[in-house]
């Protein structure tokens, strides 16, 4: 009995192997497709996104030399502060 349905099998199993290669090669194309319209579509937006990257840090930059100055104009101040009151208790 089981001699009848080795062949069907055999069979049923290439025409599935056969089928699912189909249609395996035609998704991998049609996501290749999709990829490679997604890249081409967001090319502007990536070159945009380092263009701001560029600059956040040019400003990054900027604003730790600012603080740099604010804070040694801070320490300025208050050690002129300790010295004015020093020679003001002397």
């Amino acid at each position: 009995m089981t001699s009848n349905y080795s062949p069907r099998l055999f069979v049923g199993v290439g025409i599935g192997l056969g089928v699912a290669g189909y249609f395996a090669v035609r998704a991998h194309r049609r996501n290749q497709t999709l990829l490679a319209k997604t890249l081409r579509q967001t090319a502007p937006i990536r070159d945009r996104v380092n263009e701001l990257r560029g600059s956040a840090a040019d400003l990054f930059e900027k604003s730790k030399d600012v603080a740099a100055r604010q804070k040694k104009g801070v320490v300025e101040a208050v050690d002129a502060g300790r010295q004015a009151y020093r020679q003001a208790v002397s």
